[in-house]
């Protein structure tokens, strides 16, 4: 396996998770972009009203101005494009430092339940949760005392 399709599987920890916030992320950046691509086409058409009513303009200047205009539309549109791609991954990234220590959580509090107190689990230094995992580290250490001292 190369190690392109090891590091995307391994960024999808939790795919339901991530894809359905990832969406989310997404499609809050499309409707803001779709919001101003809204506002910038109905300047444009204006701006083009305005022209139109003006007298005395030539064919090349309307012709110079409508490119000028469509190329202000596609210019935006790949912006749109872009904005969308890049918020998916982003969010992606971004769920993936939520849903892998949640992962890892899962089975430290596996391991306490069925009473292997000795299980070290430990975060990357980049993960989110952190805190989570050195309260769940304490309470494992008082269990493991209280086990301990009642066994005595």
């Amino acid at each position: 396996m190369s190690s392109k399709n090891r590091k995307l599987k391994n960024l999808l920890v939790d795919s339901n998770f991530q894809i359905k916030y990832a969406f989310y992320f997404a499609s809050s950046g499309v409707a803001v972009m779709g919001l101003m691509f809204m506002f910038i086409t109905k300047r444009i058409n204006t701006l083009l009203m305005h022209m139109v009513s003006f007298s005395g303009q030539d064919l090349a200047t309307e012709a110079a101005i409508t490119s000028l205009l469509y190329d202000i539309s596609l210019y935006t549109l790949i912006a749109f494009v872009i904005n969308t791609v890049f918020s998916f991954c982003f969010a992606l990234y971004m769920t993936h430092r939520v849903a892998g220590p949640a992962r890892v959580i899962e089975s430290y509090i596996g391991d306490i339940k069925n009473g292997n107190y000795e299980s070290q689990r430990t975060l990357r230094k980049s993960d989110d949760l952190q805190s989570v995992m050195a309260a769940l580290r304490d309470l494992c250490a008082h269990i493991k005392a209280n086990t301990s001292s009642k066994q005595k």
